[in-house]
């Protein structure tokens, strides 16, 4: 496998981070936490020295698939969590 891309769904956290973390540098510190995440998976797949945004990573959009099925759990959308 020459690539290899995790997106952590955050939407439904964000979405709600203001009101559980009013602090903005607190905001700011749970969504760089979401991005290292990503690359501590990507690499326990691909090896220590993979770097994603070498192959354009930033690049790639979310899933539809994924996109849809938190537009379906927001609230007032029928699919409440």
């Amino acid at each position: 496998m020459k690539r290899f891309f995790v997106h952590l769904e955050r939407n439904l956290i964000v979405q709600n981070l203001s009101t559980a973390v009013p602090d903005a540098l607190e905001q700011e510190l749970v969504k760089d936490n979401f991005r290292r995440a990503e690359i501590l998976l990507e690499k326990m797949v691909m090896g220590d020295e993979y770097d994603s945004t070498a192959f354009g990573e930033n690049a790639h959009r979310s899933s539809r698939w994924i996109t849809h099925l938190t537009e379906d759990c927001e609230p007032g959308r029928g699919g409440e969590v």
